[in-house]
């Protein structure tokens, strides 16, 4: 896991004004999912409050992920390769829970990843708020949004890498994201030095591995985490002059 999957487990901390104090009493588990072949998993929302709350739900799809250019973008409907949430606004009683279901509408070619939001919402709606004036008894809340990061397993998993020696970047050019453990330096006899490394590539992205020089006369290969096998797989790592 690399720092922008590590960002990515923590609750963001909004403040908002609202009546009646505090909302979004509430944990979220897991922080990390993963859809895989089924296509279909569930997040529990937990209460920790002593009174109703409400939660709306919402989904971001994470663009070029563990890059520099990383960034988030709303998908709207039902896109070919949408998340699909359910539900999307609940009620939690005090001290319960609820399970929010997540199923990719169809797997996309390569693997992608999202950013489910979980955000306490005040019990009245927008027209009920709007006729009921605030005061000055109102009171400033703290809104604790959770955001989960979720991957989407691919159709079919490949999992490829390449060195690009004149620019010093490994390029994932396969359909699934690559959790580095080891580069592996190898001799022409196929004898290798290990070298450990964690840093995750994702599908259609390149990153500058430290670890990393490409010599003369050496192959390499990299040992990473293969998530949908739950094992650790090894891997040809081949140069691009």
């Amino acid at each position: 896991m690399n720092i922008n999957d590590i960002k990515c487990l923590f609750g963001i901390l909004l403040c908002a004004i609202f009546s009646g104090g505090a909302l979004a009493n509430m944990n979220i588990y897991p922080m990390n999912v993963e859809l895989g072949e089924t296509g279909a998993t569930q997040i529990k929302v937990m209460s920790q409050s002593d009174a109703v709350q409400f939660v709306k739900v919402t989904e971001k799809q994470i663009i070029n992920p563990g890059t520099p250019q990383e960034k988030e973008v709303s998908v709207e409907g039902f896109a070919k390769n949408s998340l699909v949430i359910t539900p999307q606004k609940l009620a939690i009683s005090a001290g319960s829970q609820r399970l929010v279901r997540l199923v990719a509408v169809e797997l996309p070619e390569k693997e992608t990843t999202w950013r489910v939001y979980f955000e306490g919402v005040p019990e009245l709606d927008d027209s009920a708020a709007a006729a009921s004036p605030q005061t000055p008894s109102t009171k400033v809340g703290i809104s604790l949004v959770w955001g989960a990061l979720v991957h989407v397993a691919p159709k079919k998993a490949v999992a490829s890498l390449r060195l690009d020696a004149q620019r010093g970047l490994v390029i994932n050019d396969g359909t699934l994201r690559i959790p580095l453990r080891e580069i592996g330096v190898c001799d022409l006899a196929g004898a290798c030095q290990w070298k450990k490394e964690m840093n995750t590539i994702y599908p259609g992205t390149e990153l500058k591995v430290p670890s990393l020089i490409a010599r003369p006369g050496k192959k390499y290969k990299a040992r990473y985490y293969h998530w949908l096998k739950k094992a650790i797989e090894e891997i040809d790592l081949p140069v691009n002059s």
